[in-house]
Parts: C-alpha cells; structure tokens; sequence
C-alpha cells in the first residue's frame, strides 16, 4: 500500500538519512488512507497505513524493534459493527535474511468462539478460542501498542454507545501458547479523548470529529511512545531501509535489552543484572525519570543485586542474598533503595519490603551517556556502584564486610 507524498515534506526524527519521508500533518478526516508514526523519544519505532471500509479496516504496519517486520491485517465487520473475520501477517523483509520468518493467522468469530489457523514459520495449525468476557471483540496483531486502525473499533463502539463510563472490550490476540482473550476497557476523558489500560497504566487516545484516531500518548506508561499522523511516502522503501540497518548491525533493536555487571572483589561476587533503555533525545532527571518517584533503576524488570557476602551500600548494612536496587531523585538528591522483593516487574515496588536507603553522590559528566549503564568500579574494601545516563552520575560505595 502506497500514499503520496506531502509537497512539502519533513524527515522524522530517528530515520536519519532515509530517503523515505515522514511529515507530521493533521489528516482530513475524510481521506483515506490515512497514515501514523510511532515515536520513542526522537526514535522511529513503527509506521503504519489505515484504510477504513464501510465493512472494516485494513492495515500495515512497518514495526522497526526488535527487528524490521512488515505487519498486515485485515478485519471484517457485520452490519451491527462486529468483526467476524481476521486476517494478519508477519514478514520480515529479504534485506534481513537472519529476521524471523513468516507469520500468518486467520480467525473466524462466531458462537461465541474464534476458530484460529495459524502458520508459525513452518507449522500450520488450527485452533479454537473461547471469547469469554464482556464487551465487543477488537483483534489485534500482536504488537504494542495495539493497531491504529484496530483500536480505533473499540472506541468506535463506546462513542457509539454513548458511553460516559468504562466501556468494555476483549482484545483477542492469535498468537502465544494458544490464542487468548484479555479484558480491557475504553475509558471517556471527555469529547475527544479516551483511555486503554496498558499494564495497570492509561494510554490516552485522541480522536477527530469523525471518530479517527489522530494521536495515542503514551506519556502516563512505562512505554512512553507517541502515535502522530503523517504522510508517508513509500512502505516497500522505508521497510527495506530499515531491514537493511538490521542486516548491518544497524537496526534498533530491543528498546531496552538486557544488561550486567559483575565484580569478584575482596572476597565477594556482586552481581547486576537490569533493562538498558535509551535516551533517544529526550530530558531524563526530571522528565523521563520523573522527581519524587520510585524508579525500577532501568527497565522492564526490577534491576536485581545479588551478594554472596554481607556488605554495606553507603551507610546501609545489607546481608549475603539477593535483591531488587530501585532509585528516587528529586532536583538536589538522589537515593537508592534496597529492596526485599526478587524476579518481579519493575512496577511492582512494595515499600513494605524495603531493606533500607542511602544516599548516591551525584558528579556531572562532560560527555552524554546515551544508554543507562550501571558498572561496578572495584576498590580495595569492595567497589562503587555507579549509574550513568546523559550528562549525571551517580554512585555510592560497596564495602565488603
């Protein structure tokens, strides 16, 4: 599926010297197809083309992370509104001959059930699923957020409703284990705008007179991404671009992949283990890492500290185990926290098992950081913990005891 270009169009931030353009403009409620850029700070991650029908929707997704992969979807509507059938899949372009293969599921609703076929790279096979719950059915590719042009039925069905409450649906996914059904729910923020859960938190979604969505913010989440209009030029194009940085080491990969650090020292194993997310342009102290907030010291799971010996952080005593490291901050202080919780998210800080705090040093650095990165620099009596991301970091001792 292709749309013309702007006249006059703009790069978008993150695509660096692609060819391609995006340009962030206010579609005509009228026009379709219509178009959308997903944002991580100044970083692309996905780019997608709406067609609505009469009898439903159609869509394509380029998704950029954790590698370049081409996503459609079809979804077709009865008369009263209600999906009947569904049809996604999943290829990753040929620039990228390493990425996963294809993905293609088709699904019938009916009766209460969802018959299933579905091609996991080699393997076809057929599946039923109860659609137990209440609320319509909005299917979903499997990416997240869920699709502009699927997210928009369900909150096409709450405006039709005239819902001034939590309106219900089931997103219902085919892939997984086994296809599943999760509850959810479309929340009225007023005229224009509405919420989805996502993880215990809303992503807020804003819609046109027309009822098409025209913008998902993500800024009350963890996942922090942005969804605008835009006009894209090319998809066949933007999607080998993107497949080819994948292939050359290029790409951008998890948003937030997995990081350690370890250290043997005066007699003791001290051993990290946390998410590294980006700065991808945006302010951290105070924006991204709000003040006066709790933070998991990285991202998606708890940042976990194991110590085979007993120690002191600061002025903390910790004893030999094993532990989760969370951080607060405010303008002038910064805190680490030491944790009795193990292998949780990083949303699931209970202060009641708290060990204790200490205080972090902070020293500013005269080059930014652009990935959090936490290292253990090792002394005599044991080490320095050390948290570095843009121009700050911050740090407190580790004696072994």
């Amino acid at each position: 599926m292709r749309v013309l270009e702007t006249s006059a169009p703009r790069s978008a931030p993150g695509l660096g010297v692609l060819a391609v353009a995006l340009c962030a403009c206010a579609p005509d409620a009228a026009e379709t197809p219509e178009a959308y850029v997903e944002l991580l700070g100044a970083d692309t991650m996905a780019v997608e083309v709406v067609q609505r029908r009469d009898d439903g929707v159609d869509g394509e997704i380029i998704r950029r992370s954790p590698v370049t992969r081409r996503i459609t979807y079809s979804v077709e509507l009865d008369e009263a509104g209600t999906p009947v059938r569904f049809e996604t899949e999943h290829t990753t372009p040929a620039e990228n001959r390493e990425g996963p293969g294809r993905w293609h599921a088709e699904v019938t609703f009916g009766n209460g059930t969802a018959t299933v076929t579905r091609t996991l790279e080699q393997t076809t096979e057929t599946v039923t699923a109860d659609l137990a719950g209440e609320g319509p059915i909005v299917p979903t590719t499997g990416t997240i957020p869920i699709g502009t042009g699927l997210l928009e039925l369900a909150v096409g069905a709450a405006r039709a409703a005239g819902a001034s409450e939590p309106f219900p649906f089931r997103v219902f996914t085919p892939w997984g284990a086994s296809p599943r059904v999760s509850p959810n729910a479309i929340t009225p923020r007023g005229a224009d705008e509405f919420s989805f859960d996502f993880f215990g938190n809303p992503m807020v979604t804003s819609v046109n007179a027309a009822g098409h969505i025209v913008g998902i913010s993500g800024a009350e989440t963890t996942m922090r991404v942005e969804v605008e209009p835009a006009r894209i030029a090319d998809l066949d194009a933007l999607a080998s671009a993107f497949a080819a940085r994948d292939a050359s080491g290029d790409g951008l990969g998890q948003p937030s992949p997995p990081g350690s650090a370890s250290l043997t020292t005066a007699g003791a194993r001290l051993q990290i283990t946390y998410g590294r997310p980006a700065r991808r342009g945006r302010a951290i102290w105070g924006g991204l890492v709000p003040y006066g907030a709790v933070w998991r010291t990285g991202a998606n799971a708890a940042t976990q500290f194991e110590t085979d010996r007993d120690v002191t952080i600061g002025d903390l005593d910790v004893p030999a185990g094993r532990y989760t490291l969370w951080t607060t901050f405010t303008a002038d202080q910064a805190t680490l926290i030491v944790n009795r919780q193990n292998d949780i998210w990083g949303t699931a800080y209970d202060e009641a098992a708290d060990l204790g705090r200490t205080a972090l040093e902070r020293e500013t650095l005269e080059e930014p950081v652009e990935r959090f990165t936490i290292d253990i620099e090792p002394t005599d009596r044991g080490g320095i913990l050390r948290l570095s991301w843009d121009r700050t970091r911050f740090s407190v001792p580790i004696t072994v005891r």
